[in-house]
């Protein structure tokens, strides 16, 4: 395997205050808009889902014996860690909503630093970066969902995941190994981070070694992992092959009523058409980056697991946000524009993205979400704009 292609660079108290206060107005921001349609610690019936009950039954109960018998089932009984820490805040003497509320605002706040700062250690340069965060932090299956449906274990995940990420990229592999074991004891996604530093490593010297440094720096939390899956007995029969099939079933009938937006404008926005803006530069880089590959294609078979689009596939922002950051900065210096002209229309079309998502309106919004032929109108004409403005300022400068 080629080495890896990397513009790694070490962080700077400027970029780790930047991503402070950027972190913090991108929660407050979308704080706000969920306090205006709900306030803040709102009441979890007014959470029109149903995961966020079962957590808090396992808050509220003996570890291993909720009362809600649902949370017994396979996969929310192997989800300790998040609830556990819930029932400790409340033995402080906070109330169990008030508990989940701290540890997903804290969480989120740690997911958005620890993006920008994982995008600026890959060289990108502070505005691309800047902007790529801001519109990751205006996806609503991302940020604001878990102000909305805050009793869950995702956030913690996602923070955890984000950290591995800066962790890699700084070789402080040693970080991964309480990073994994606190993030898997709250959530499985966090395996997306282990072939994503096998093939980083692999890149830099050889199969072997990344192998030995896979094992030694994620074997503890693979062992945590399977230790909590051998132990605890699911009130259920978990066959992942029959609910793949049966996802998979359900993903095709609905293929064209909301599947085929959900999965790609419908959860990314604006960042999508980012992304895209130089479709042969990154068809072209897909093969030098397959750490990062498989970071989106686990994202995406992570969909046959479960019913959750949007709040699956942000588990690949980590690779998203850097990918679209090089995208912008490689387009504004193609095409010769200031990158406050490609701000404000990426942000508009973001900001209508985020308005036009059901959340609190709709009944299971995390897997009915209506498509929105107007997003999708929106997002390809900025696309289509964006790439006729380059070939005009290239046949200009070639003149």
């Amino acid at each position: 395997m080629p080495a890896a292609p990397s513009r790694r660079r070490p962080l700077s108290r400027r970029d780790v205050l930047i991503g402070l206060a950027a972190a913090a107005a991108i929660l407050s921001l979308n704080l706000s808009y969920v306090y205006r349609d709900l306030g803040f610690v709102h009441s979890p019936e007014a959470v029109l889902e149903g995961d966020h009950h079962l957590y808090i039954s396992m808050a509220e109960s003996p570890m291993g014996e909720p009362e809600d018998g649902r949370a017994r089932d396979a996969p929310f009984c192997w989800r300790l860690l998040v609830p556990w820490l819930a029932s400790q805040l409340v033995r402080a003497g906070m109330n169990v909503t008030t508990a989940f509320y701290a540890l997903s605002t804290s969480s989120l706040f740690v997911f958005l630093l620890a993006l920008y700062l994982h995008t600026r250690q890959r060289g990108l340069d502070e505005g691309p970066a800047l902007l790529s965060l801001l519109l990751a932090g205006l996806l609503p299956g991302g940020i604001r969902w878990y102000l909305y449906q805050y009793p869950m274990p995702d956030p913690w995940c996602l923070a955890l995941l984000g950290l591995a990420f800066v962790a890699i990229e700084a070789r402080r592999d040693a970080w991964l190994i309480p990073l994994g074991v606190l993030a898997l004891g709250a959530r499985e996604s966090y395996l997306l981070v282990l072939p994503y530093y096998f093939l980083r490593r692999w890149q830099e010297r050889s199969f072997g070694f990344a192998l030995r440094k896979t094992l030694l720096y994620n074997g503890l939390a693979l062992a945590v992992f399977v230790a909590i899956r051998l132990s605890i007995d699911s009130g259920n029969t978990y066959d992942p092959v029959a609910i793949a099939q049966d996802i998979a079933r359900f993903r095709w009938r609905k293929l064209w009523v909301n599947q085929a937006y959900f999965v790609s404008i419908g959860t990314f926005g604006a960042l999508l058409a980012i992304v895209w803006l130089l479709p042969g530069r990154l068809l072209r880089g897909l093969s030098r980056h397959p750490a990062e590959l498989s970071v989106v294609v686990g994202a995406y078979l992570s969909l046959l697991l479960a019913n959750n689009t949007d709040r699956l596939l942000v588990y690949a922002l980590p690779v998203i946000v850097p990918a679209a950051a090089s995208q912008l900065a490689e387009y504004r210096d193609a095409s010769r524009t200031p990158l406050v002209w490609l701000g404000a229309p990426l942000l508009a079309l973001q900001a209508y993205f985020y308005t036009q998502t059901l959340y609190f309106q709709k009944l299971g919004a995390s897997i009915f979400q209506p498509a929105r032929l107007g997003v999708v109108a929106a997002t390809f004409a900025l696309w289509a704009s964006a790439v006729a403005w380059l070939r005009w300022r290239r046949t200009r400068g070639a003149t």
